[in-house]
């Protein structure tokens, strides 16, 4: 019986822990129905770093489009509020894993990276 209450103990803490990450501080890898969870509370900044033509094509709601490409993506970046959250999105998820990085080292406090892209929060919603 011990060993019961025990175990469900760690499994416990352990779905607290994994349910609970992405809200706090830091760098994270999420999954859409997290990202869209977060995005949807409204207390950060989506950010598409696609190419403008992508963007076009098809983007989240209220997020803003900065070119991972752009010779000046670093100086763009600068532009946002580095203590608010901000949630990064790209087509696959390459590019804004690259970005979340960048990010780190400017100095951003929380940043969440849509594990999949937009191709992957768009097979959810067809």
């Amino acid at each position: 019986m011990k060993n019961w209450i025990k175990i469900t103990a760690i499994v416990f803490a352990l779905f607290v822990s994994a349910t609970s990450f992405a809200q706090t501080p830091g760098f994270h890898d999420v999954q859409v129905a997290e990202f869209e969870k977060l995005t949807n509370a409204g207390k950060g900044t989506t950010l598409d770093v696609r190419t403008p033509k992508e963007y076009v094509e098809g983007h989240l709601k209220g997020s803003i489009n900065m070119n991972y490409f752009d010779k000046d993506f670093k100086d763009q970046l600068g532009k946002l509020d580095k203590a608010k959250p901000v949630y990064v999105y790209c087509h696959s998820g390459g590019r804004s894993s690259k970005a979340m990085s960048i990010m780190k080292s400017q100095g951003f406090t929380a940043v969440y990276n849509l594990t999949g892209g937009y191709a992957g929060w768009k097979n959810l919603h067809e």
